[in-house]
């Protein structure tokens, strides 16, 4: 059995008039992923989420004792 690594081009099977065109996402939903205010927008939405489980986990290390943990989870 002879082993075979090598890749054969085969121009035939390029045939782009059969292929369905590619939509990108910014036309699909709306959402422009690699603008500079896409980006932004994602940066300061991981910000504040970081900022509000960091004020929750504090808040509960505070209040051990009024039940606050239960409350919070």
């Amino acid at each position: 059995m002879k082993n075979s690594t090598e890749f054969i081009f085969d121009p035939s099977v390029i045939d782009e008039g059969s292929q369905s065109q590619h939509t990108s996402l910014e036309d699909l939903y709306g959402y422009d992923v690699f603008s500079d205010k896409f980006s932004k927008n994602t940066k300061e939405s991981k910000k504040q989420i970081k900022i509000e489980h960091n004020k929750a986990f504090n808040e509960v290390m505070k209040n051990k004792k009024n039940n606050t943990i239960d409350q919070a989870f």
